[in-house]
C-alpha cells in the first residue's frame, strides 16, 4: 500500500491524466484484432477503473 500526500489541484492534475488514458486505452482495444492483446489491454483497463474508483473514494473521504 501506498500513500501520497496530494493537493486538490493536483489530485484533479492525476484524475484528468488517467482519464486520458483511460479513453486511450477504451480506443485501442476497439481498433486491436488480436485477441491476446485485446484481452491484455482489457484487464490494464478494469486496473485503471480501480485505481480511479480509489482515488474518488480517497477524495471524498477527505472532502
Amino acid at each position: 500500500m501506498i500513500h501520497l500526500d496530494l493537493t486538490s489541484t493536483e489530485e484533479a492534475h492525476l484524475q484528468e491524466e488517467v482519464e486520458k488514458r483511460l479513453l486511450a486505452l477504451e480506443h485501442e482495444i476497439a481498433h486491436t484484432e488480436s485477441l491476446n492483446f485485446k484481452a491484455m489491454l482489457k484487464l490494464r483497463r478494469e486496473a485503471i477503473k480501480k485505481f480511479l474508483a480509489k482515488l474518488a473514494e480517497a477524495t471524498a473521504a477527505t472532502s
